[in-house]
């Protein structure tokens, strides 16, 4: 859009009832003033501070006209009807309050609009972080499992051989006490087969003995 360049430039009956309608409308100011310029020549745009002003001019000068008209006893089709002036000023200040008060809530329901786009985007983002957590979640808890279960595998494993050990070692013992069992049967073994060759010798040492008494006893 270019830069407003009806600035003092005098408004046209047309461009008046233009602001009236659009504004009657329910428009907010922001869009009375495009919906204006897309309508007007482009030399005879406006801001919306000067539509504004323009509005209130409309209002005031109907007003005016309206009170300047009435009078107590105006014929209406010839038909004298009495006028409430307060009255009157009351519904134009009721219709201004009305649209004025359209204009906030339009202007609230666009800031309430855009707050909970915001909000859906914060929690569409929200959203989109808790499913990535779950999955963290669901991969370390499959990572977990997976470690328990190699933690199982080693205990069972360490188990058995430590069963093995243990058995072997049972094993060893029984074995080394036999051996103990055999040195000690073989160590009395050989105290009695010392005592039986000292027996041996001491019976060849007495025969030999005899054998020499025998021989001295022979005659030269």
């Amino acid at each position: 859009m270019s830069k407003p360049s009806g600035r003092g430039k005098e408004y046209l009956d047309w461009e008046r009832k233009l602001i009236r309608d659009l504004r009657h409308s329910g428009y907010t100011w922001e869009l009375v003033t495009k919906s204006y310029n897309e309508t007007v020549a482009p030399d005879r745009q406006r801001d919306e501070t000067a539509l504004r002003t323009q509005y209130k001019l409309i209002q005031k000068n109907k007003t005016s006209l309206i009170l300047g008209l009435a009078s107590p006893n105006m014929p209406l089709d010839n038909h004298p009807i009495s006028i409430n002036l307060a009255f009157i000023q009351d519904v134009l200040s009721k219709q201004e309050m009305d649209a004025s008060q359209i204009a906030d809530l339009e202007q609230a329901l666009k800031q309430a609009e855009a707050s909970n786009l915001q909000e859906r985007s914060a929690n569409a983002q929200l959203l989109e972080r808790s499913h990535r957590l779950q999955r963290d979640l669901a991969e370390v808890t499959i990572a977990k499992e997976t470690l328990e279960n190699q933690l199982a595998e080693v205990n069972r494993s360490f188990n058995y051989r430590h069963h093995q050990y243990e058995t072997t070692i049972s094993q060893l013992k029984s074995e080394i006490k036999a051996h103990r069992s055999t040195i000690d049967n073989l160590e009395g073994v050989i105290i009695s087969l010392k005592d039986d060759i000292e027996v041996h010798v001491s019976t060849i040492q007495f025969l030999e003995g005899i054998a020499a008494d025998m021989d001295g006893e022979e005659p030269a």
